[in-house]
Formats: C-alpha cells, sequence, structure tokens
C-alpha cells in the first residue's frame, strides 16, 4: 500500500459557521478557491421508461404489479431529484392515427404520478420529429404539444418542469440527422405554440440535448461545437435550460481529460442558464481491456444489442460511473442524470428476437422474457450512485473539496438544511490514507459511512440490505472543531460517502 499524506479541505464553512450565499463566494486565503461550486442543485437521477414495447413482449401493456413495486420501491431509496423520460405519437397519444392521450394511462402516467408524489422533477421529451429530412409536420407537433399541454393542465403534472424537442439531434441517428437549421425551425415552432398555449410559464424549454461521443474528450480547456454555438447565438431567449448527453471513453475519465472537457463545454453555455447532463454512460474504448471485456461480453449475450455495456454488470463500472458524477458536479453542473434505470425499459423487438442494450442497474423482465431471475438482481453500480442520488438532493448546494493532484482521486460534497455529505472516489490502482480536516472547524454529528471497492470482476465490498440497497457501515461524530483532522483511507478502485443526511 502507498501511504500518501495530504490535506482534504471541505470548504463549506467559515469560523462562524455561515454557509455561503451564493452572490458572496467566500474565498479561502491560502488556497484562492471559491467554497461554493453550485447553489440550487437538482439532482442526479436516471432516464426511466419508456417500457414501449411491453405489449410485444409480454402481451400486456404494463409492468406487472410486483415489477411495479420493485420500481418504486427502488425509486424511494435513490430518491432523485430529476428524472428523464422521453417517448412519442405512437408509443403515448396516438392510436390508429387518432389523438388518445390516455393510451399513457398504463405506463408513463403512472410512472408520473410517482413523481409528482415524490416531488421529482421530470425532463419530458420526444424522441424524434414526423416529417422527414428537410421539413416537419406541423399537425403532428400541433398534436405533441396537445399532449404536452394535456399532461401539465388536464392531469395536473407539475413535476414536469423541462421539454425536449428531438433526442440527440446532432447525430445521424437522429430523425433530424444533424441539420441543425432543420430542428432550429422546429424548436423555434414548438416555443412559439407552447407560448400560444401558456406553457412557457410553467416548463422551460430545454436544448440541444446533443451527444457527445467518446473522441471529443481530449482534455482541451477549449472545444468548438457549432451545433451548441449556434443554439445559443440564434435561440438563446428562447432556451430555458441547457443540456448535453455525455459518453465518455473509460481512460478518459481515469484523469482530467473528461473533467476539463466538460468544463470547456459548459463555458459555451451563458452563466445565467443552467446546464444539465441528462444522459451519462460509458463507450468504452474497444482497444482498452474494459473495451476487450465489454465486447467479450456482448458477444456472449443472445440478447445484447450493438450498442450494449455489458459492463454494468461489472462492479468496476460503480467506480467509473462515481468519477464521471462527481467531477460533473465539480464543473458545476446543476444536475446528472445517468442512462438508465431498467433494461426493460427501451428493448427493441424484430422478426430477428428481442434486443436490449444493457445499460440499467436492472432488467424488470429478466424472469418473464429473458430466462433470468438473478438478472432483475441490483447489479453493484447501483450501489454508489443511488447514494449519490440519495445523498446530494434537489435543493443542494454543492461544495467544492480540494484535494492533491493524485491520480484517480475524486471527490465533492453538499450541505442542505444544515447537514452535510462528502462523497470521495479512487479510481487508481493504489490506495491513498490522509487526513480529513475542515476549514473552520465543526463537529460533524451522526455522519454514516458507507464503502464501496470494487474486487475481481463483479464482486465487491459493500453492505447491504435485504433488499439489495446499501447500508452504512458505521455511524459516528467526526470531531473538525478546533483544526482537529480524522484519517481516512481509501483503497484502490473504491468510494466512501459520509453523511448525516437522512
Amino acid at each position: 500500500m502507498k501511504r500518501i499524506i495530504f490535506s482534504l479541505f471541505i470548504l463549506a464553512i467559515f469560523a462562524a459557521c455561515k454557509e455561503p450565499l451564493p452572490d458572496e463566494p467566500i474565498v479561502d486565503t491560502k488556497t484562492n478557491h471559491e467554497d461554493t461550486v453550485s447553489v440550487g442543485f437538482m439532482g442526479v437521477g436516471a432516464q426511466l421508461g419508456g417500457y414501449d414495447n411491453l405489449s410485444q413482449l409480454i402481451s400486456s401493456p404494463t409492468l406487472s404489479d410486483a415489477d411495479w413495486e420493485q420500481l418504486f420501491d427502488r425509486l424511494k431509496f435513490m430518491r432523485p431529484g430529476m428524472v428523464r423520460l422521453t417517448g412519442s405519437e405512437g408509443w403515448n397519444y396516438s392510436s390508429g392515427g387518432v389523438y388518445d392521450p390516455e393510451k399513457s394511462k398504463d405506463v408513463l402516467f403512472k410512472i408520473l404520478n410517482f413523481c409528482q408524489a415524490n416531488n421529482i422533477s421530470v425532463i419530458w421529451g420526444e424522441w424524434g420529429h414526423v416529417g422527414g429530412a428537410s421539413s416537419y409536420d406541423l399537425d403532428w407537433l400541433n398534436r405533441s404539444l396537445n399532449f404536452l399541454e394535456y399532461m401539465v393542465n388536464t392531469k395536473g403534472y407539475t413535476c414536469i418542469k423541462y421539454f425536449t424537442m428531438v433526442n440527440e439531434p446532432n447525430g445521424d441517428w437522429s430523425t433530424i440527422n444533424g441539420n441543425y437549421a432543420l430542428w432550429k425551425s422546429l424548436v423555434v415552432k414548438t416555443y412559439q405554440i407552447m407560448l400560444s398555449k401558456g406553457l412557457i410559464a410553467k416548463v422551460k424549454f430545454m436544448a440541444p440535448d446533443i451527444s457527445i461521443s467518446s473522441g471529443a474528450y481530449t482534455g482541451s480547456s477549449t472545444v468548438t461545437n457549432p451545433f451548441v454555438t449556434n443554439t445559443v447565438k440564434e435561440i438563446n431567449n428562447i432556451v430555458g435550460a441547457y443540456d448535453y448527453h455525455l459518453y465518455p471513453g473509460n481512460d478518459q475519465v481515469e484523469n482530467d481529460k473528461f473533467y476539463n472537457t466538460t468544463l470547456a463545454y459548459k463555458k459555451l453555455l451563458p452563466t445565467d442558464k443552467d446546464a444539465l447532463i441528462t444522459e451519462l454512460g460509458f463507450k468504452y474504448l474497444t482497444d482498452s481491456p474494459k473495451g476487450i471485456l465489454n465486447e467479450q461480453l456482448k458477444s456472449a449475450d443472445p440478447y445484447a444489442d450493438v450498442s450494449a455495456c455489458e459492463m454494468v454488470y461489472e462492479s468496476i463500472y460503480g467506480i467509473d460511473m462515481s468519477a464521471a458524477i462527481i467531477q460533473l458536479l465539480k464543473g458545476g453542473y446543476k444536475a446528472t442524470l445517468v442512462w438508465r434505470m431498467d433494461d426493460a425499459a427501451y428493448i427493441s423487438v424484430s422478426s430477428s428476437g428481442i434486443k436490449t442494450n444493457r445499460w440499467g442497474f436492472w432488467n424488470s423482465l429478466g424472469s418473464e422474457k429473458f430466462g433470468n431471475p438473478d438478472d432483475e438482481k441490483l447489479r453493484p453500480w447501483f450501489f454508489p450512485v443511488s447514494l449519490l442520488s440519495r445523498f446530494f438532493p434537489a435543493g443542494s448546494t454543492i461544495l467544492n473539496v480540494i484535494v492533491p493532484v493524485k491520480p484517480g482521486l475524486y471527490a465533492i460534497a453538499c450541505s442542505k438544511d444544515g447537514k452535510y455529505t462528502i462523497a470521495l472516489v479512487n479510481t487508481s490502482k493504489d490506495a491513498y490514507t490522509f487526513d480529513l480536516k475542515m476549514n473552520g472547524g465543526k463537529l460533524l454529528s451522526n455522519m454514516n459511512q458507507y464503502k464501496y471497492i470494487s474486487l475481481d470482476r463483479r464482486n465487491y465490498t459493500g453492505e447491504v440490505d435485504a433488499n439489495g440497497f446499501p447500508k452504512s457501515i458505521a455511524k459516528q461524530d467526526i470531531d473538525l472543531s478546533n483544526s482537529k483532522v480524522v484519517s481516512l483511507t481509501m483503497e484502490a478502485s473504491s468510494y466512501i460517502l459520509l453523511t448525516n443526511m437522512d
């Protein structure tokens, strides 16, 4: 074990223990670094279904009661501040060519009822547009926005906070096929109709919803992206918040390439608009050890589609995702949503069989359709990510944590209602021991400690309860008053979360 002594500063509090105001950043004179990263955090969450092909899979328009109960129990543990839901006319509000908003009663509205009751903010969006490569169908667009109006006004889903038009419009896989001019004309008309319906006062338009693939994360502090810069320059007045989809390669998050590139992409956006990450996942590089393993696992999985991320079964995925989320919070993004909650939400059905892209925390149809009851169990990466979701709640203040430049070591903290969470991850193969101290000093009472250590393949160290939910391994007061320190050890490929939040 390599022993490295350094100080980790939780720059949350001065001697008076007064939380800084957003317009009065507090600067530590020794480090000259502001402690408050952002205020009004929106949460760590996930992409929810969907479940669009259920009737083709199980001859039912909805999940079983047991599967719904399982989904909602897991969401109750995670307590995400925000989730994303995406749909389309054929799946959600049209039957036989006739407008039918109640088509969504068995799945989408069931999810929205849960979000409404549990104070979870929702991003709703269209997967794609109708009208072809050079135009859009105005009749369809009116139906789309009639459906949004129906959800918000008729059903009363005030949890729907944002609307997006066309998933990843910059990609050649999208209905827009990367045609910025077409997308711009569509979103301008979308905004106009939303405005005429009085929806803009209730639901913000979010854009550009583009995907940033693994080749983009070079670590440069300067990036160019015409789709983004044109959006900011030409239609910033109609955009209520900005969002990206991020799919880095594994080696880019183990160093500062991902962090620096995502900072550069954030700098392309106006500082007076919130920036969110609404999809986060890994595209493992095929020539890397993890990428080679991923391809081997895909080849052995008869249900895996070409884009499957089989690494979700491996314990190291929990470390990779935690490192990416922590870096995004440190960079000031107001929310991070992982792709995705449940494999069963998005399954393709064709003459060649059923395929899924294997990105979820579990697969609700493991028993019913995949012949594998164990696939309904929580996968290892749920452990660290669910804790980030639960204990970095919506409305919290994100606080900077300064760590020395050591390979693979990242940390972030937050505060809300006088309570604190500190999360640390070590992606390296070396163990670090260091002193934890707080600038200004404070007694942190009743701090629970959660620890996750990635071991070989699908094995990990981490206490869980009968439901598979993470359990605290210790609860104690952490006395950091009067310059006191507490020693912490981070094993290789490990994660620690300390919190006195409920």
